[in-house]
């Protein structure tokens, strides 16, 4: 009677050790990449704006933004702001930008709210970057101020 043997140098055993020591490397690896990406998502929040009128008088606001390095307009809205309320425009991408508020002079019922020849009565800027998390726009009687929240 014959015997069949296998010779165990020629097939090495792979225990389980280093089977899991392997999968446990890989998997580091390539969370590694995705460490950075996290962090990159959470510091690109964008900036809430919102609009408090503190006036007896219904008021209109442009605000726009344009990138600091490249002068590309990020963020553009007209907004009619209620007495005694307040407005969430939107949010402005987290971009190093210059923010330009304009204040129009109080709409009489003959204009609309879209009209391009109202007159503008005050004028803020500000810089918005990374760490803003908010704007603030106070319309008051003596103009506009501008609020920023920092995360």
């Amino acid at each position: 009677m014959a015997t069949l043997t296998v010779d165990r140098r020629q097939y090495p055993l792979v225990n389980r050790r280093t089977l899991l020591g392997g999968i446990a490397g890989a998997s580091t690896v390539g969370l590694a990449g995705c460490a950075d990406r996290v962090l990159e998502l959470s510091m690109s929040l964008p900036i809430i704006v919102n609009v408090e009128n503190e006036t007896d008088v219904e008021r209109n606001v442009t605000i726009t933004a344009h990138e600091i390095d490249t002068n590309r307009q990020t963020f553009d809205e007209a907004v009619s702001a209620p007495t005694e309320s307040t407005a969430t425009l939107g949010r402005l991408p987290n971009d190093d930008a210059q923010v330009v508020v304009e204040l129009m002079a109080p709409t009489t019922g003959e204009d609309s709210p879209d009209d391009g020849d109202a007159e503008i009565v005050d004028v803020e800027e500000t810089l918005v970057g990374e760490s803003t998390q908010s704007l603030t726009i106070y319309i008051t009687d003596d103009g506009l101020e501008l609020e920023l929240a920092y995360r």
